[in-house]
Protein backbone atom coordinates (compact mmCIF):
# COMPACT_ATOMS: atom_id res chain seq x y z
CA UNK A 1 0.00 0.00 0.00
CA UNK A 2 2.71 2.57 0.28
CA UNK A 3 3.36 3.28 -3.01
CA UNK A 4 -0.35 4.08 -3.13
CA UNK A 5 -0.10 6.35 -0.21
CA UNK A 6 3.40 7.81 -1.74
CA UNK A 7 3.15 7.63 -5.37
CA UNK A 8 6.28 9.99 -5.89
CA UNK A 9 9.12 7.61 -5.96
CA UNK A 10 6.72 4.43 -4.63
CA UNK A 11 8.82 1.69 -4.90
CA UNK A 12 12.09 3.59 -2.95
CA UNK A 13 9.42 4.20 -0.42
CA UNK A 14 8.07 0.70 -0.35
CA UNK A 15 11.65 -0.74 -0.04
CA UNK A 16 12.69 2.10 2.87
CA UNK A 17 9.47 0.81 4.70
CA UNK A 18 9.93 -2.88 4.05
CA UNK A 19 13.38 -2.41 5.66
CA UNK A 20 12.27 -0.16 8.12
CA UNK A 21 9.93 -2.89 9.48
CA UNK A 22 12.41 -5.31 8.95
CA UNK A 23 14.90 -3.89 11.30
CA UNK A 24 12.21 -3.29 14.02
CA UNK A 25 11.35 -7.17 14.25
CA UNK A 26 15.56 -7.84 14.25
CA UNK A 27 15.45 -9.32 10.98
CA UNK A 28 17.44 -9.02 8.25
CA UNK A 29 17.80 -6.07 5.82
CA UNK A 30 14.96 -6.46 2.87
CA UNK A 31 16.80 -6.48 -0.55
CA UNK A 32 15.28 -4.72 -3.96
CA UNK A 33 13.68 -7.06 -5.95
CA UNK A 34 16.66 -7.15 -8.31
CA UNK A 35 19.88 -4.94 -8.61
CA UNK A 36 18.27 -2.71 -11.64
CA UNK A 37 15.15 -2.03 -9.71
CA UNK A 38 16.23 0.94 -8.01
CA UNK A 39 17.89 2.78 -10.80
CA UNK A 40 14.50 1.94 -13.40
CA UNK A 41 12.72 4.12 -11.09
CA UNK A 42 15.50 6.80 -10.40
CA UNK A 43 15.47 6.79 -14.66
CA UNK A 44 12.18 7.54 -14.89
CA UNK A 45 12.69 10.47 -12.01
CA UNK A 46 15.63 12.44 -14.12
CA UNK A 47 13.65 11.83 -17.52
CA UNK A 48 10.50 13.41 -16.09
CA UNK A 49 12.50 16.28 -14.53
CA UNK A 50 14.43 16.60 -17.63
CA UNK A 51 10.95 16.12 -20.60
CA UNK A 52 8.27 17.73 -18.48
CA UNK A 53 9.54 19.93 -15.64
CA UNK A 54 12.56 21.69 -17.15
CA UNK A 55 10.54 22.26 -20.25
CA UNK A 56 7.97 23.94 -17.96
CA UNK A 57 10.37 25.92 -16.60
CA UNK A 58 11.76 27.28 -20.22
CA UNK A 59 8.36 27.74 -21.46
CA UNK A 60 8.81 24.82 -24.35
CA UNK A 61 6.70 21.98 -24.35
CA UNK A 62 6.92 18.49 -22.68
CA UNK A 63 8.59 16.03 -24.09
CA UNK A 64 6.36 12.74 -23.93
CA UNK A 65 7.85 11.22 -26.65
CA UNK A 66 11.08 10.38 -24.80
CA UNK A 67 9.57 9.98 -21.23
CA UNK A 68 7.39 7.44 -23.17
CA UNK A 69 10.67 5.23 -24.13
CA UNK A 70 12.07 5.66 -20.86
CA UNK A 71 9.25 3.94 -19.05
CA UNK A 72 8.80 1.81 -22.06
CA UNK A 73 11.74 0.39 -22.73
CA UNK A 74 11.90 -3.71 -23.65
CA UNK A 75 15.52 -3.65 -21.14
CA UNK A 76 17.65 -1.56 -19.23
CA UNK A 77 20.27 -0.96 -22.21
CA UNK A 78 17.42 0.33 -24.18
CA UNK A 79 16.20 2.35 -20.76
CA UNK A 80 19.67 4.05 -20.44
CA UNK A 81 20.36 4.86 -23.87
CA UNK A 82 16.60 7.06 -23.94
CA UNK A 83 17.41 8.83 -20.82
CA UNK A 84 20.72 9.60 -22.83
CA UNK A 85 18.70 11.50 -25.50
CA UNK A 86 18.24 14.08 -22.90
CA UNK A 87 22.11 14.79 -21.91
CA UNK A 88 23.28 14.78 -25.67
CA UNK A 89 27.15 14.45 -26.01
CA UNK A 90 28.08 14.56 -21.80
CA UNK A 91 29.28 10.62 -21.61
CA UNK A 92 32.32 12.10 -23.06
CA UNK A 93 33.06 14.55 -20.73
CA UNK A 94 35.71 14.16 -18.23
CA UNK A 95 36.50 17.75 -16.54
CA UNK A 96 34.86 20.58 -15.18
CA UNK A 97 36.05 22.85 -18.24
CA UNK A 98 34.59 20.27 -20.44
CA UNK A 99 31.52 20.23 -18.79
CA UNK A 100 31.32 24.34 -18.80
CA UNK A 101 32.16 23.69 -22.12
CA UNK A 102 29.29 21.40 -23.01
CA UNK A 103 26.88 23.64 -21.24
CA UNK A 104 27.52 26.52 -23.69
CA UNK A 105 27.51 24.44 -27.02
CA UNK A 106 24.60 22.20 -25.16
CA UNK A 107 21.61 21.63 -27.64
CA UNK A 108 19.30 20.23 -24.97
CA UNK A 109 16.99 21.55 -21.96
CA UNK A 110 19.43 20.66 -19.43
CA UNK A 111 22.17 22.48 -21.26
CA UNK A 112 19.69 25.56 -21.78
CA UNK A 113 18.62 25.46 -17.98
CA UNK A 114 22.25 24.93 -16.96
CA UNK A 115 23.04 28.26 -19.35
CA UNK A 116 20.35 30.35 -17.41
CA UNK A 117 21.91 29.17 -13.91
CA UNK A 118 25.12 30.76 -15.27
CA UNK A 119 24.18 34.30 -14.26
CA UNK A 120 22.56 33.35 -11.12
CA UNK A 121 24.29 34.74 -7.75
CA UNK A 122 27.04 34.55 -5.21
CA UNK A 123 27.79 31.15 -3.63
CA UNK A 124 25.20 30.12 -0.90
CA UNK A 125 25.14 29.03 2.04
CA UNK A 126 27.42 25.73 1.78
CA UNK A 127 26.19 22.09 1.62
CA UNK A 128 29.38 19.38 1.45
CA UNK A 129 29.55 16.55 -0.96
CA UNK A 130 28.95 14.20 1.92
CA UNK A 131 28.05 10.87 -0.33
CA UNK A 132 25.36 8.42 0.57
CA UNK A 133 26.92 6.97 3.68
CA UNK A 134 27.64 10.27 5.24
CA UNK A 135 24.37 11.37 4.89
CA UNK A 136 23.24 8.17 6.01
CA UNK A 137 25.14 9.12 9.41
CA UNK A 138 23.13 11.99 9.79
CA UNK A 139 20.25 10.92 9.15
CA UNK A 140 20.98 8.22 11.75
CA UNK A 141 21.46 10.55 14.34
CA UNK A 142 18.50 12.95 13.92
CA UNK A 143 15.89 9.68 13.09
CA UNK A 144 16.93 8.74 17.07
CA UNK A 145 15.18 11.22 18.71
CA UNK A 146 11.70 10.21 19.57
CA UNK A 147 10.13 13.54 18.80
CA UNK A 148 11.78 14.53 15.11
CA UNK A 149 9.81 16.45 12.80
CA UNK A 150 11.34 16.20 9.36
CA UNK A 151 9.71 19.43 8.54
CA UNK A 152 11.11 21.20 11.28
CA UNK A 153 14.71 18.99 12.36
CA UNK A 154 16.51 20.54 15.83
CA UNK A 155 19.59 21.88 13.96
CA UNK A 156 17.72 22.86 10.61
CA UNK A 157 17.03 20.45 7.33
CA UNK A 158 19.97 18.92 5.27
CA UNK A 159 20.35 18.84 1.77
CA UNK A 160 20.38 15.65 0.53
CA UNK A 161 20.41 15.80 -3.41
CA UNK A 162 22.74 15.36 -6.35
CA UNK A 163 25.11 17.59 -5.19
CA UNK A 164 25.21 16.60 -1.65
CA UNK A 165 24.85 12.44 -3.02
CA UNK A 166 27.69 13.43 -5.11
CA UNK A 167 27.64 10.17 -6.82
CA UNK A 168 29.17 11.40 -10.01
CA UNK A 169 32.89 11.70 -9.83
CA UNK A 170 32.94 15.38 -11.28
CA UNK A 171 30.15 16.85 -8.61
CA UNK A 172 32.92 17.11 -6.07
CA UNK A 173 35.03 19.05 -8.67
CA UNK A 174 32.75 20.97 -9.63
CA UNK A 175 31.31 22.09 -6.09
CA UNK A 176 35.09 22.55 -5.31
CA UNK A 177 34.86 25.51 -7.80
CA UNK A 178 31.61 26.75 -8.15
CA UNK A 179 30.51 26.77 -4.81
CA UNK A 180 26.99 26.33 -3.48
CA UNK A 181 25.35 27.61 -6.17
CA UNK A 182 22.73 27.15 -8.24
CA UNK A 183 24.67 26.41 -10.94
CA UNK A 184 26.76 24.00 -9.57
CA UNK A 185 23.16 22.33 -8.26
CA UNK A 186 21.65 22.23 -11.78
CA UNK A 187 24.98 20.75 -13.31
CA UNK A 188 24.89 17.79 -10.05
CA UNK A 189 21.29 16.90 -11.18
CA UNK A 190 22.85 16.73 -15.06
CA UNK A 191 25.61 14.63 -13.69
CA UNK A 192 23.93 12.15 -11.98
CA UNK A 193 21.13 11.68 -14.86
CA UNK A 194 24.21 10.00 -16.77
CA UNK A 195 25.35 8.29 -13.39
CA UNK A 196 22.39 7.14 -13.53
CA UNK A 197 22.25 6.15 -17.23
CA UNK A 198 25.65 4.27 -16.48
CA UNK A 199 24.76 2.20 -13.57
CA UNK A 200 21.61 1.10 -15.49
CA UNK A 201 24.02 -0.16 -18.20
CA UNK A 202 26.06 -2.24 -15.76
CA UNK A 203 24.07 -2.76 -12.58
CA UNK A 204 26.54 -4.98 -11.64
CA UNK A 205 28.90 -2.61 -10.59
CA UNK A 206 26.47 0.27 -9.62
CA UNK A 207 24.75 -1.68 -6.24
CA UNK A 208 23.09 0.23 -3.26
CA UNK A 209 24.96 1.30 -0.36
CA UNK A 210 25.70 -1.04 1.68
CA UNK A 211 23.63 -0.76 5.21
CA UNK A 212 19.82 0.21 4.34
CA UNK A 213 18.52 -0.51 7.48
CA UNK A 214 19.09 -0.23 11.37
CA UNK A 215 17.16 0.10 14.62
CA UNK A 216 17.40 3.12 17.36
CA UNK A 217 16.37 1.54 19.83
CA UNK A 218 14.17 -1.60 20.50
CA UNK A 219 11.05 -2.47 18.37
CA UNK A 220 11.74 0.69 16.65
CA UNK A 221 13.43 0.62 12.63
CA UNK A 222 14.69 2.68 10.18
CA UNK A 223 14.77 2.07 5.94
CA UNK A 224 16.79 3.50 3.68
CA UNK A 225 16.05 3.65 -0.08
CA UNK A 226 17.72 5.98 -2.52
CA UNK A 227 15.93 7.89 -5.36
CA UNK A 228 17.17 10.73 -7.78
CA UNK A 229 16.28 13.52 -5.54
CA UNK A 230 18.82 11.79 -2.47
CA UNK A 231 17.52 8.80 0.00
CA UNK A 232 14.69 8.49 1.65
CA UNK A 233 13.87 7.08 5.28
CA UNK A 234 11.14 5.69 6.99
CA UNK A 235 11.46 5.00 10.43
CA UNK A 236 8.80 2.77 12.01
CA UNK A 237 7.81 1.81 15.93
CA UNK A 238 5.93 -1.31 16.61
CA UNK A 239 4.01 -2.46 19.55
CA UNK A 240 6.45 -4.56 21.66
CA UNK A 241 3.45 -6.95 22.50
CA UNK A 242 2.05 -7.03 18.88
CA UNK A 243 4.98 -7.24 16.76
CA UNK A 244 2.44 -6.16 13.98
CA UNK A 245 0.86 -3.30 15.23
CA UNK A 246 2.46 0.55 14.53
CA UNK A 247 2.14 2.78 17.40
CA UNK A 248 4.29 5.15 15.02
CA UNK A 249 5.52 5.81 11.45
CA UNK A 250 7.71 8.69 10.11
CA UNK A 251 9.03 9.62 6.53
CA UNK A 252 12.38 11.73 5.60
CA UNK A 253 12.33 12.22 2.22
CA UNK A 254 14.61 14.58 0.30
CA UNK A 255 11.79 17.69 -0.93
CA UNK A 256 10.60 17.55 2.88
CA UNK A 257 14.16 18.10 4.16
CA UNK A 258 14.81 21.05 0.85
CA UNK A 259 11.26 22.46 1.71
CA UNK A 260 11.18 22.90 5.37
CA UNK A 261 10.55 26.39 7.08
CA UNK A 262 14.25 25.83 8.12
CA UNK A 263 15.14 24.38 4.95
CA UNK A 264 18.22 24.95 2.33
CA UNK A 265 15.50 26.27 -0.05
CA UNK A 266 14.05 28.85 2.28
CA UNK A 267 18.08 29.66 4.06
CA UNK A 268 18.52 30.71 0.25
CA UNK A 269 15.89 32.36 -1.06
CA UNK A 270 16.53 35.22 1.84
CA UNK A 271 19.40 35.81 0.30
CA UNK A 272 18.12 36.29 -3.47
CA UNK A 273 16.74 38.79 -5.48
CA UNK A 274 14.33 38.76 -8.78
CA UNK A 275 11.53 36.13 -9.57
CA UNK A 276 13.74 34.50 -12.28
CA UNK A 277 17.10 33.72 -10.35
CA UNK A 278 14.24 32.46 -7.25
CA UNK A 279 12.63 29.69 -9.80
CA UNK A 280 15.86 28.64 -10.82
CA UNK A 281 16.76 27.79 -7.19
CA UNK A 282 13.80 26.45 -6.32
CA UNK A 283 14.09 23.82 -9.62
CA UNK A 284 17.71 23.10 -8.44
CA UNK A 285 16.15 21.60 -5.62
CA UNK A 286 14.03 19.05 -8.00
CA UNK A 287 10.65 19.21 -5.71
CA UNK A 288 8.69 16.29 -6.10
CA UNK A 289 5.58 18.32 -5.92
CA UNK A 290 4.10 21.26 -8.41
CA UNK A 291 5.04 24.61 -6.94
CA UNK A 292 4.48 28.16 -7.66
CA UNK A 293 6.34 31.49 -6.78
CA UNK A 294 4.92 34.22 -5.44
CA UNK A 295 6.91 37.66 -4.26
CA UNK A 296 5.18 40.10 -2.40
CA UNK A 297 6.50 43.24 0.01
CA UNK A 298 3.89 43.06 3.34
CA UNK A 299 4.19 44.56 6.52
CA UNK A 300 7.30 42.56 7.20
CA UNK A 301 8.78 43.43 4.15
CA UNK A 302 9.89 40.79 1.14
CA UNK A 303 8.50 37.67 1.21
CA UNK A 304 8.21 34.81 -0.84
Amino acid sequence: FIPTLLPICGQAQSLAAQRAVAAARGQAEVAAKSPAQPWREQAFAAAWRQTVDWPELQGDAHRMDVLGQVRRAPDDAARAAALAQTIPGLDAVQSLDQLLDWVRAGDCVAADVARRALGVGRPLAGVECMGEDALAALAREALAAEDFNAQDPVDGALEVGPLAMARDPLVAELQAELGTTVLARVLAQILDTRFICRALDSVAGAGEPKTNAWSTAGGVGVGRAMTSRGPVFHRVSLDGGAEDTVVDWRVMAPTDWHFAARGPVARALSQMDGDEAMKLLVASYDPCTPWSLRTGSGEGGESA
